[in-house]
């Protein structure tokens, strides 16, 4: 079932603090930055039970030195990787009906970065088009309970235009 939850409902900035902490952590000074993205990193934008983590590493060939320390947390990694020229390195794991994505790329992939950061702070920047993102993401939950697949593949052709624009306007200002 797809399920969202009112952004005032969870507090996932919270939860993202808590997460980044244990993730320092396990990884010390691989990492370079950290930064929540996806729905529940933009107020007012309903999330899918799912948030998303995006830290930035020295070398993502190094990351596989970690995967028992994560397995010991309740993670386990995954192939998972939505663009085929991305070189990341993806974790998972569910608490209390959230999953948390960690998804892990090297500092020198700045369209991985931007791609995700451009997204998250346009929606912030762009109330209208946040609105009509969650209403659209509402409608397609309710018409496709049950099915993630069909969900995802009917809000895609709204978020590679969303990306595309998104991106645009980050480079621009950016600079």
């Amino acid at each position: 079932m797809i399920d969202y939850t009112p952004w005032n409902v969870t507090d996932y900035q919270k939860i993202f603090i808590d997460e980044s902490k244990q993730l320092i952590e396990i990884f010390r000074n691989e990492i370079v930055e950290i930064h929540h993205f996806g729905s529940t990193a933009v107020k007012g934008l309903p999330g899918n039970q799912s948030l998303d983590i995006l830290p930035v590493v020295k070398n993502i060939e190094k990351i596989e030195q970690y995967v028992e320390a994560m397995m010991s947390v309740g993670y386990h990694m995954t192939t998972f990787s939505v663009y085929a020229d991305e070189r990341c390195k993806v974790f998972i794991r569910e608490i209390n009906g959230l999953t948390r994505v960690i998804l892990m790329v090297e500092r020198t992939d700045f369209d991985a970065i931007d791609r995700r950061l451009a997204v998250r702070d346009y929606l912030r920047m762009h109330p209208e088009i946040r609105k009509s993102y969650a209403d659209l993401k509402q409608k397609l939950a309710f018409q496709f309970t049950g099915d993630y697949q069909g969900y995802k593949n009917a809000k895609d052709e709204f978020v590679s235009f969303l990306e595309q624009d998104a991106v645009n306007w980050y480079k621009t200002t950016k600079r």
